[in-house]
């Protein structure tokens, strides 16, 4: 009995610890994203903060708005209705 729990315990350590090494990933290809965008490389910001968004089950409506900005400036109807719809649910608690 002992020995399942014990097993049960380390499980759940480890899933927190995988589900925590994704955020912190997901904040560094924020991060990558951010200077890319002050750095004028538009396109390669969008794919970061994309690929950042890979990562993580919520994103939060903050980086949505960040990555409309910048899909904004691009010109992409099709991404900017994609991530106008995400923010539009997110604002309804959905």
């Amino acid at each position: 009995m002992y020995k399942q729990i014990r097993l049960v315990f380390l499980l759940i350590i480890f899933s927190l610890s995988i589900k925590a090494q994704n955020i912190n990933d997901f904040y560094l290809e924020a991060n990558t994203a951010r200077k890319l965008a002050e750095s004028g490389k538009i396109d390669s910001a969008i794919t970061a903060y994309e690929n950042a968004f890979k990562k993580i089950d919520y994103v939060n409506t903050t980086y949505l708005n960040k990555i409309l900005k910048l899909v904004n400036l691009n010109k992409d109807e099709n991404r900017s209705s994609k991530y106008k719809k995400q923010i539009s649910i997110k604002k309804k608690g959905i």
